[in-house]
Order: C-alpha cells, then sequence, then structure tokens
C-alpha cells in the first residue's frame, strides 16, 4: 500500500500565445475559408493571451463544435495540438478540424426544444450522421419530445440539396394531476409522493425521465430500510375526464424486510464490543442495506490496517434465522503485520536527521499506520521551511514486515517578503468615510538562518488608529521537548479611535517590551506560557478625560514597567477554519501583571472564550460565549489598553466599537459634552447566530447579541439595566482567505440620546 502525502507550490503560470485553426481539405472553397477565417478570429479573441487554462479551452472547443454544427457540419472532430514552451511560460494551440460532408438542419415550429439542442440530438449518431436515413432522425426526434410529455408530435421532413428541414408541430404537453401507489405497505402512498414527488408540485407537466429517476429513488429507499428485493411490477398512466391530463398509477413489490438481528466477528469476538456492532447485539434490529455493510466493513479494515495488517481482507455472510439476519464478517491475510521500516531522507535537506526523527510521528518498529505517516506530513509542514514535502511508504516485498518511509524534502526559499493592504471600515453608521482606515504591512521571513528549522520573521502593520512593529524568532524541539521557543519584542501605538460626536482619538497606548514562550501543539490543541517585561504608557488626554474614562490621572504620560506571564489553552476541534459547519472552539488564557513602579498596581486578567457550531441541514447555528475578569483592587490604575470592552464586529454588532457602556461624559473647553467609553474589569458576552446559504457562495445570517460589562465585582448584575443586547443580520460572501462579512445591528434600547439606533461593520472573517 502507498499512501503519498504532497506538498504543492504553484510555479509561474503559462499563457496563451499563439492559436491557429486548420481544416482537412486540400482545396477550400470561399464557403469554408470564410468560416474557417471566422472561427480563427473568434478562438484568437478567446483564448489569445490568457492563462491556459483546461476548462476555458474545453468551453472554447465546444464552441467550435456548435458552429460547425449550425454550418450543417454535425459530425466535425476537432483535434488539439499543444506545444508548451518552459522558456517563457507560454503554449501554443493548434486546432485541426475534419470535417465530413455537409448536412444543415433547419428546424420550424420548435419551442420547447432549442435548435443547439436538436442538432445535438442529431450529431449522437456520430460520423454517420450525414448518411443515416431523415426517418431515423425523426424517430429518434420524436422519442426526445415524447419522453417529455409531447405525445402528440408530429414531424415532417423536406430535404433541398444539403438542407434538410423539420417542421414539428409539439402538440400539447400531457400533464400528471395525480400519482398513485399500489402495494405499499412499510410506509403510506402519501409519504412517498411528498419524500420524493415534491419537486413536481408546481410543475405538473409529464417528463418520463424525471419520473424514472425518482422511482429509481424509491426503489434505493427500500433497498436502504431492509426491503432488498423491492421492485416497480407496473406503472401505467390513466387518462382523466380532463383533456390532456393524466395520472401515474404505479405497483409496488416491497418483499420481505431483512432485520439485523446479529452481528459476529468469526476469530475477533471482542471486537464485538465496538458501539457499530453492539447496539445490534443488544437487540436492536436495524434494516440490512449495502449501507451498513458498507460502514462495518470500513471500520474492519480501518482497524486492522491501523495496527500494520495492510493485506487483511474482510468479506460478510449474510445467514437467515427466523425471519431475522445474522451477519458473520470473516476475516483473512491477517497473519503478516507491516511494521515502520527506516526513513530514508531524499533531496537536499540539511537539517540534521535528528531533527527530522524528533518531527515524524512514528518510530522503526511500531506497527505501520497511514496516519501516522499523514501526521508526519503536517507536522514537517508546520515548520515552514520546507518547498517541497513528499512522504510515501516504499514497496516493500511480500515476506518482507517492514515497510520503509521515503521522505522527499525540499528547502524553500530563505527569504520571502509579503505585503498587503486594504482597508478596514469602523464606522458607526452610515456616514461611511467617519471610520473608514487604510491598512497597510508587511513581513519579512528568513526561513532556517541557524539551520534548525527556525525562522525569524519582523512584521509591520500600520493604519489611521494603530501601528505595530514585532520581531519573532521562533526554534523547534527546545531543550529537546516538544516544544516551540518563541522569542519576541514589539514596540505597538494604539489610538482608541471612537468618541461619539467627535472625530479625533481619545487618547493614545504604547505597548514596548519582550517576551519569552514555549509553545506545544498537537492535532487539535495548544498549550502556551509566555513571560516578558512590558512598557505601558497612555498619553494625548487631559485630566478631565482621564476622569471621564475613570482612570487614574498621575499615570497620565507615565511610561510604567510591568513583568507579566501569560499561560493559554487553545483547542481547535472544527471541522473547517475558514467556514466552520460543526465542532468547538475553546480559548483559556490568564495574564497576570506585577508592576515594576509603585503607581503601578498588580492585577490578573482571565478570559475563556467558547464556540460551538451545528449544523441544521443546509444551515448552521453558532453559539458564542465570552467571560472575563479582572482581578484587581483598584481599576482606576489599570490602563485602559488592557481593560475589557464591548462593542463592534466581534462583540456588540449593536454598538460602535468599544462603545457599550458603561461611559463617561467629558466636557471639552468649548462646554460640549461627549460619550467616551471605560471599559471594564468585568465582561460576559454570548452570541448566536443562524447562517444560511442564500445564491452560490452568498450567504446570509441573522443574529442576536447580548453582553454586560461592569468596573466593579458583577453583584449589579441583577440590575436589569446591565443587560445590552442587539439584534441584526448581515451577508457573508465566502472567499478563499475567509468570508467578506457586512452586518447591521439594532440595540435594543438607547441609553443616551447622542447614541446612534444602529450600527454597521464591513468585514473579513465571521464574527466568531
Amino acid at each position: 500500500m502507498v499512501t503519498p502525502f504532497i506538498c504543492l507550490k504553484p510555479d509561474a503560470r503559462f499563457l496563451i500565445n499563439n492559436v491557429s485553426v486548420s481544416i482537412d481539405r486540400e482545396i477550400l472553397d470561399d464557403e469554408h475559408a470564410h468560416f474557417i477565417e471566422k472561427l480563427r478570429k473568434r478562438t484568437n479573441y478567446k483564448l489569445a493571451s490568457t492563462y491556459c487554462i483546461t476548462r476555458t479551452i474545453s468551453q472554447q472547443t465546444q464552441a467550435m463544435k456548435d458552429y460547425l454544427a449550425k454550418k450543417g457540419y454535425v459530425n466535425a472532430q476537432i483535434e488539439l495540438i499543444t506545444t508548451i514552451n518552459q522558456e517563457n511560460y507560454t503554449v501554443d494551440l493548434q486546432f485541426k478540424i475534419k470535417i465530413g460532408n455537409q448536412r444543415r438542419f433547419i428546424f420550424f415550429g420548435n419551442n420547447f426544444f432549442s435548435t443547439k439542442e436538436l442538432i445535438e440530438q442529431c450529431a449522437t449518431f456520430g460520423r454517420s450522421a450525414d448518411l443515416v436515413p431523415l426517418s431515423l432522425i425523426v424517430e429518434e426526434i420524436t422519442e426526445r419530445y415524447r419522453s417529455k410529455g409531447f405525445w402528440q408530435v408530429a414531424i415532417e421532413i423536406q430535404a433541398e440539396g444539403q438542407r434538410c428541414f423539420f417542421l414539428i408541430n409539439e402538440g400539447i404537453r400531457a400533464q400528471l394531476s395525480a400519482i398513485n401507489f399500489d402495494g405499499v405497505h412499510c410506509t403510506t402512498p402519501e409519504w412517498l409522493r411528498k419524500k420524493f414527488f415534491k419537486k413536481n408540485k408546481k410543475e405538473c407537466s409529464v417528463d418520463l425521465d424525471l419520473i424514472k429517476q425518482r422511482l429509481s429513488e424509491i426503489i434505493k429507499w427500500y433497498n436502504e430500510n431492509g426491503f432488498g428485493l423491492a421492485e416497480i411490477m407496473q406503472q401505467e398512466f390513466v387518462s382523466t375526464n380532463m383533456p390532456h391530463d393524466y395520472q401515474l398509477n404505479v405497483m409496488i413489490n416491497e418483499g420481505v424486510q431483512a432485520l439485523v438481528k446479529q452481528v459476529h466477528i468469526d476469530q475477533f469476538e471482542q471486537l464485538e464490543k465496538a458501539d457499530l456492532f453492539q447496539a445490534i447485539n443488544r437487540g436492536n434490529a436495524v434494516p440490512l442495506s449495502q449501507t451498513l455493510l458498507n460502514d462495518q466493513k470500513k471500520w474492519l479494515l480501518n482497524f486492522f490496517q491501523q495496527r500494520g495488517y495492510l493485506s487483511v481482507q474482510v468479506k460478510p455472510e449474510i445467514i437467515a434465522e427466523n425471519g431475522l439476519i445474522k451477519i458473520v464478517w470473516h476475516v483473512s491475510n491477517y497473519d503478516q503485520q507491516i511494521t515502520f521500516g527506516k526513513t530514508v531522507v531524499l533531496g537536499a535537506t540539511t537539517l540534521p536527521f535528528s531533527l527530522l526523527q524528533k518531527t515524524i510521528n512514528y518510530k522503526q518498529g511500531e506497527a505501520w499506520n497511514k496516519d501516522q505517516v499523514r501526521q508526519s506530513f503536517l507536522k514537517l509542514r508546520e515548520l515552514e521551511v520546507f518547498e517541497t514535502i513528499y512522504a510515501h511508504g516504499d514497496t516493500a516485498p511480500e515476506d518482507d514486515k517492514e515497510k520503509a518511509v521515503l521522505l522527499k524534502l525540499i528547502h524553500d526559499d530563505p527569504y520571502e517578503i509579503r505585503i498587503r493592504g486594504g482597508f478596514q471600515q469602523v464606522s458607526k453608521n452610515f456616514a461611511f468615510k467617519s471610520g473608514t482606515t487604510y491598512k497597510i504591512g508587511g513581513s519579512l521571513l528568513i526561513k532556517n538562518p541557524f539551520n534548525y528549522a527556525d525562522m525569524l520573521r519582523v512584521d509591520i502593520d500600520v493604519t489611521r488608529f494603530y501601528s505595530n512593529f514585532s520581531g519573532i524568532y521562533r526554534r523547534p524541539w527546545f531543550l529537546g521537548l516538544p516544544l516551540n521557543l518563541i522569542l519576541k519584542g514589539y514596540n505597538n501605538t494604539y489610538m482608541q479611535p471612537v468618541m461619539l460626536g467627535l472625530a479625533k482619538p481619545l487618547y493614545q497606548a504604547r505597548q514596548q517590551g519582550g517576551m519569552i514562550g514555549v509553545v506545544y501543539s498537537s492535532d487539535k490543541k495548544e498549550l502556551s506560557l509566555n513571560a516578558g517585561v512590558e512598557l505601558i504608557e497612555t498619553n494625548h488626554l487631559s485630566i478631565e478625560l482621564a476622569r471621564a474614562i475613570n482612570f487614574e490621572p498621575v499615570l497620565i504620560d507615565k511610561l510604567v514597567p510591568y513583568g507579566y506571564f501569560e499561560p493559554t489553552i487553545f483547542m481547535d476541534c472544527l471541522d473547517d477554519k475558514l467556514n466552520p459547519r460543526s465542532g468547538s472552539l475553546t480559548v483559556l488564557t490568564g495574564k497576570g501583571m506585577i508592576p515594576f513602579d509603585k503607581n503601578g498596581v498588580p492585577f490578573f486578567k482571565f478570559l475563556l472564550e467558547e464556540a460551538i457550531f451545528v449544523p441544521l441541514w443546509r444551515t448552521v447555528l453558532g453559539f458564542h460565549i465570552r467571560f472575563g475578569y479582572i482581578f484587581s483592587r483598584q481599576f482606576e490604575n489599570i490602563m485602559p489598553i488592557d481593560r475589557f470592552y464591548l462593542g463592534g464586529e466581534n462583540s456588540l454588532r449593536g454598538y460602535a466599537p468599544d462603545l457599550a457602556p458603561p461611559l463617561g461624559c467629558f466636557v471639552d473647553d468649548n462646554e460640549k459634552s461627549y460619550l467616551v467609553p471605560q471599559g471594564g474589569r468585568f465582561v460576559f458576552n454570548g452570541n448566536i447566530e443562524l447562517r444560511f446559504p442564500i445564491i452560490q457562495r452568498l450567504w446570509g445570517a441573522i443574529f442576536e447579541d447580548v453582553g454586560i460589562l461592569l468596573s466593579r465585582a458583577p453583584v449589579s448584575i441583577i440590575d436589569g439595566n446591565a443587560l445590552l443586547g442587539s439584534t441584526g443580520f448581515g451577508l457573508r460572501y465566502q472567499t478563499p482567505i475567509g468570508p467578506l462579512r457586512f452586518d447591521i445591528g439594532w440595540k435594543w434600547r438607547k441609553r443616551e440620546p447622542e447614541e446612534h439606533l444602529y450600527s454597521w461593520f464591513i468585514t473579513l472573517g465571521y464574527a466568531f
């Protein structure tokens, strides 16, 4: 068994350079020369200087066939010859057209089928379409009409040289007013009609192809419910008293339902304790179906193959006992267990082999398991230093019990520069420009600088409201343990951008510091512990504004040093990180801050977040809660940037960012008052959102957000005024990098006259 895992990195894209069209005729008359030239121009216009995409070329080839068919060459064949130029990344295309005798089909009176569809029907005769008697073509077209309910269709033909005229009288299409089932006992005829013919309620015209498909689905349903011999005995259209109206009478022979009462695994009785088999053996009889057999077979094969028995075979034996079914599984070819052999490294990697041994997820001598090979592939990819990773088991002789692993590694470029840009919308109303900011940034990556799969990364991001600079060094297998060492230095400047009625920012906060951390990662969880030193300063605010935001004025323009530690638990059980439909996401973090200055206060910040997603048919129901608390004696001495806030695209979507109460009142020099956010030491936020598809990549959502934000201990939760809420809806357009999201939310009630009743946001990514 070979199990390859390949990581591909796209190279340069190929462009179509020259496009030529030729025909297999020695002498071209004016007519042929004209339409060949027209084909060449059309094809050049569609393909020349575009990317060489197989789907686009196929579409253009079909368009050429359609054009030739209209000209009377329904049996035309097109051969495509491609010439690839590796040096300049271009492709030359040559279309060679083979045509037979010309025979133009002209249709009159066709309304249901288009002329193109009827010509395609004629083309089903292939290269002999120009030789087939017209009577046979008429029979084919007539049968096509009759299958769609045109049972009175009449077609006349006239031939004039190379032209064939079809005069079609479609007649009135038969209508289906009722579907009756006979012989149905395990369910009701009404249920069958609702389940399998509900799509025909609005369109009651007869369609034999659709009816055949629905009846096949009914038999498939019977088979999946244990009626393995169910069949359609008879189907008949009966005319009613209304003209062109019919009823469909269907006779079904259900047969006898086969129920499985016991599952036995020969020689491996202990496996019968698995949930898949135990439920049946406890007396919960289930219908015998191919799906049931496939599920049990898949489970057994997976069980043995994960333990190295790659050649194992399992076969079911069906035994009927007293009207019930017993399944006996026979296991063979399990006597030879395959184990992991040596790891053979190919390519030009310079990494120490000892490092690769630590990274891969298997050891020599362990039972062969393809999932462990896959996990090894993923761990190597997480190092982000390889351009190509190719891992698979070697083809071992039958008598060899060890399978070597071939590992091909090709290093990525040692230097990489990434540039990003865009805009961010934080507007609280429909004055779009008031909350819009540019967003530009870039990253410099130096990969494997010390030949230990390590990485040095420098990030810079700038907007109107903040600027972030950080340098990070990451090294795997710290102290020989499965831990990543993280060294980070940063310098961040943040301006509180929101103030009702005022365009300028509230204040500016600066964070400077460095930290050292260790991270342990597994398939679904990540544990980290960081410790470091941080200098925090809050400036550009007056004493009056400091009091309005409940901040100690003595700390204005004061650079306060802190030592901190920060443990984090992250558990990702989502089925899809960009567009989750099921699973959960948990984040638990704490941050302890110890000041080195008498004006600062020690505190511990705790935060728990949980998101759960439940699929409901085609929709997704999402739940999200966030709970946090800051343990500290003096709230006023906590820097504003370290407090909790509510409001914005990811919490309470009826409020502008950070503008959920409690709010302070600030009066400027012109005696004008403004509401300013104070933040809190206690936060609770709950969100529920129903996401549903609208059309193709466009989804809609309705949501309900609630929250509580308090600057004191949460004893005031009993006060109903502390509960905040918003209700709204939104649109999500799915992109390869996540959904482009628009949300608009309305507050449950306004607290202050200056507040806006609603807020709206345009951003990338889900709210949770």
